[in-house]
């Protein structure tokens, strides 16, 4: 959080285990919640290379609760129903640095993997089955930096492709006293790719003081959706 300011993520890099081959670690908790981490980085004559894994799951908060249905059993209570909460997440990080003529020159590789329940479901609806929801983002970003001079350079390039496999339960079957005697289902596959770049200057003309001058254009790319259907009509009330 930096109002009015900047941001800059610095990743790990080679030199960070100079003295170790890497790092792992392994949690376990309640309702089966587990997380792996590992870390690993190496220095070669040309160029370093750190990769990193993360895998997490959970089964949630997976519990009997009310929902914004109201529906009502044979004995006109209402009814509870089990929220779908467990998901997981995977993540993999590679980033390679330059040596010697090629310091400054990065390149790093992001993917994102999210698998997930939709807890109380679409509208306060608990879904009467398991909702298949994944997502993914690949990021691939090239940066150089000119950290020499009184005018520092830098350049970046940053290319992501974001996936999207969604199969919604907006209604259960039977809802609205038999509107929806089916459910109410939407399938939707799709992706979209964005570009990123930052051509920054950095002019240190006092001992604390800085000018920064840059431009950073982008680009949305999106070609319509690979497969998206429902089983009713959004349009028509009565489909």
């Amino acid at each position: 959080n930096a109002t009015n300011g900047v941001i800059t993520l610095n990743t790990f890099s080679a030199e960070d285990f100079e003295n170790q081959n890497g790092l792992i670690s392994f949690k376990y908790g309640s309702l089966n919640t587990q997380k792996i981490d590992f870390i690993s980085g190496s220095s070669f004559k040309k160029f370093n290379a750190v990769f990193s894994f993360t895998n997490f799951s959970t089964l949630g908060n997976e519990y009997q609760s009310y929902d914004g249905s109201f529906e009502k059993d044979a004995n006109g209570n209402i009814q509870k129903f089990k929220v779908n909460d467990n998901r997981q997440i995977n993540y993999i990080f590679t980033k390679i640095t330059g040596k010697d003529k090629l310091d400054g020159l990065s390149i790093q590789y992001h993917k994102q993997m999210w698998n997930f329940q939709t807890g109380h479901g679409w509208l306060w609806n608990v879904s009467d089955f398991d909702e298949p929801m994944k997502e993914s983002r690949d990021n691939i970003v090239l940066k150089y930096n000119d950290k020499y001079g009184k005018i520092k350079q830098e350049y970046l390039v940053r290319y992501q492709n974001h996936q999207i496999d969604w199969n919604m339960r907006y209604y259960r079957q039977g809802a609205f006293n038999n509107f929806y005697s089916s459910g109410a289902i939407e399938y939707l596959k799709t992706n979209a790719q964005d570009i990123f770049s930052r051509f920054q200057l950095l002019y240190n003309f006092k001992k604390n003081a800085f000018i920064v001058a840059g431009v950073e254009p982008s680009l949305f790319f999106y070609n319509g959706d690979q497969e998206h259907y429902a089983n009713f009509d959004v349009n028509n009330e009565q489909n």
